[in-house]
């Protein structure tokens, strides 16, 4: 039996990020764009429960095949949430130039430079694009468990094979996978010198919850 608790926090003064063309004032980098800003605060925790037992069997012999049973089955509980408290903004390289970024009522807008741009030979830049991450959080559970049978059997000193099946289900997909473990053994010498094997198997993704970002 296995319990994890894992919690992580990105914290951030900031939810506006910007990318801007190079100018004299923005010049902490060597290419022709800078950026500066957060990505704004997240807070993910998840706790995981798992149980798992298994069992063989002891050998026994059947038309001159030596057979070992292997049984397993587990289980593992998946409680996750995620929480962004507030919208992050991310601003687009600008595509409006020659302004004083002076609004109105006399405020400077933030998606604005008026710096002088070396590369477009233009004061002032404004970024026309950008993306918002809403604020907003998400709780999710999930149940998942599985089951197998695999035999190992051994024919002479030559032959070896693995015949097995494992069944798979999680309540979030609600996929039922089975799947086949299979696996056969040839050694020439009838030792380890030399052994040509093949087999047939397939393997289904266990994936950890993924948040998706709240747009």
């Amino acid at each position: 039996m296995n319990y994890q608790k894992k919690k992580n926090e990105r914290l951030s003064t900031d939810g506006d990020n910007f990318t801007w063309w190079k100018t004299e004032n923005k010049n902490w980098s060597d290419k022709t764009s800078v950026s500066e800003g957060a990505t704004g605060t997240i807070f993910n925790e998840q706790q995981t429960l798992e149980y798992s037992t298994s069992a063989k069997f002891i050998p026994f012999e059947f038309f001159k095949t030596t057979h070992n049973f292997h049984i397993g089955a587990g289980f593992t509980n998946n409680e996750a949430a995620w929480h962004r408290p507030n919208d992050y903004t991310q601003y687009f390289l600008p595509t409006g130039f020659n302004t004083d970024c002076i609004k109105n009522d006399g405020s400077i807008d933030i998606a604005c430079d008026p710096d002088y741009i070396p590369s477009k030979k233009a004061t002032g830049q404004y970024s026309k694009t950008k993306t918002v991450h809403g604020m907003g959080s998400i709780d999710v559970q999930q149940d998942s468990w599985f089951a197998f049978i695999e035999d190992r059997l051994q024919w002479d000193k030559r032959f070896e094979a693995v015949l097995g099946l494992r069944y798979d289900y999680d309540s979030l997909s609600k996929n039922k996978n089975i799947a086949p473990r299979t696996a056969f053994h040839y050694k020439p010498f009838g030792d380890q010198s030399l052994k040509f094997s093949t087999g047939w198997n397939r393997y289904y993704d266990r994936y950890l919850v993924v948040f998706p970002k709240v747009c």
